[in-house]
């Protein structure tokens, strides 16, 4: 969870950093283009933790 919570945060810093850096060059669409980018960033986030979840060690079988 907190390797989740830790990538939310960088993905927004990247996003607020993408809005100082593009505002001027792409003026009233720049809101489309952050949200493209946190979009990308997010699904390369899920990409790269899917899977990653340490299973229970100690299940009981069920009969």
């Amino acid at each position: 969870m907190g390797k989740a919570a830790g990538a939310m945060g960088l993905v927004f810093m990247v996003g607020t950093s993408v809005v100082g850096l593009m505002g001027a060059a792409m003026g009233s669409s720049i809101e489309a283009g952050v949200l493209g980018m946190v979009g990308l960033a997010l699904y390369g986030g899920s990409a790269l933790l899917n899977g990653k979840a340490a299973e229970p060690a100690g299940v009981a079988k069920q009969a």
